[in-house]
């Protein structure tokens, strides 16, 4: 009987958690579990969107692992076509709109082997959820996060010329080391960008106003760490030349391409990010792309 009392005992227990983790958490058709802290009425962020926000994302034995409020400075999420897996964090940020800040539960293991491309640290238990507590600043169009962009570039060119001009000449000669011995011969865009084309294709030169349709990989020129990839992403990236949606350096290297090239691109800072920190990509970093264009429209 003694027995028998626990077993009813540790069943109750069980079924009052589950049924207080149901008030506090509501879940997605695929799994994921949310809650939401404020609810502001407004369009829900969308694939293309950049939404800007704050981010503690943290565990219950490992404490806070990521703090935006501390590092100064809201994340810059863009929103993807599909979703890494089931129940990921691109899912949790299109649940919500600017001002909303909510709770999601997302499993580590899956967050770590499909979006981090790392092995699960030791203290966090693969069956185990990170906590992401998120903040909406603002959610922003691709057209309209580019006319942020270049407020903010006008204003930060205004205030510091001397010191880019400086930039610039420092940059130039790391690519020019860079290229020296590589076997085989770079173009000089009129602005600073570098391209080499290492298999030339059969199709017909990229002009204004097409799509193109093209692979990548980014690295970074100091270390060569690689910082994005659309071959991990599993899809190909688009955009419209001519219509200034992508960095300055790939608007200039992109029009010299045909249809079939991959192509090795040295970005420059000041034709790519500039003094915007991106996600893995620190502010004023030159950057290396591996193109191929797979087609254009």
């Amino acid at each position: 009987m003694k027995n028998l009392k626990f077993t009813f005992f540790a069943l109750f227990i069980f079924c009052a958690s589950i049924f207080t983790f149901a008030q506090q958490y509501r879940q997605t058709a695929s799994g994921l579990s949310f809650k939401i802290h404020k609810d502001e009425k407004g369009r829900t962020a969308k694939y293309g969107d950049l939404v800007s926000l704050h981010m503690v994302m943290s565990h219950k034995d490992a404490g806070i692992l990521r703090n935006t409020y501390q590092q100064g400075k809201p994340l810059l999420f863009p929103v993807r076509f599909a979703s890494a897996f089931e129940g990921d964090l691109t899912e949790a940020i299109k649940l919500l709109s600017k001002g909303d800040s909510a709770s999601f539960l997302i499993q580590a293991d899956s967050m770590y082997a499909k979006v981090f491309k790392k092995k699960l640290p030791k203290n966090i238990k693969g069956s185990s959820f990170l906590k992401f507590d998120i903040k909406v600043l603002n959610i922003m169009t691709q057209q309209e996060y580019l006319v942020y962009q270049k407020e903010q570039q006008t204003k930060y060119l205004q205030s510091h010329s001397a010191e880019i001009e400086a930039r610039k000449k420092k940059e130039e000669a790391l690519i020019q080391q860079y290229v020296k011995g590589r076997g085989f011969e770079f173009t000089r865009t009129k602005n600073g960008a570098y391209f080499t084309v290492v298999e030339e294709g059969k199709g017909k030169k990229i002009q204004k106003g097409q799509a193109v349709v093209f692979h990548y990989v980014g690295s970074l020129l100091n270390d060569e760490t690689e910082f994005e990839s659309t071959y991990t992403l599993g899809q190909p990236a688009v955009f419209t030349l001519g219509e200034g949606n992508v960095i300055p350096g790939w608007e200039e290297v992109f029009a010299e391409l045909s249809e079939g090239d991959e192509c090795k691109m040295i970005i420059p800072s000041h034709l790519a990010f500039r003094h915007i920190p991106k996600e893995k990509v620190p502010p004023h970093s030159v950057l290396i792309f591996d193109v191929k264009v797979i087609t254009i429209k």
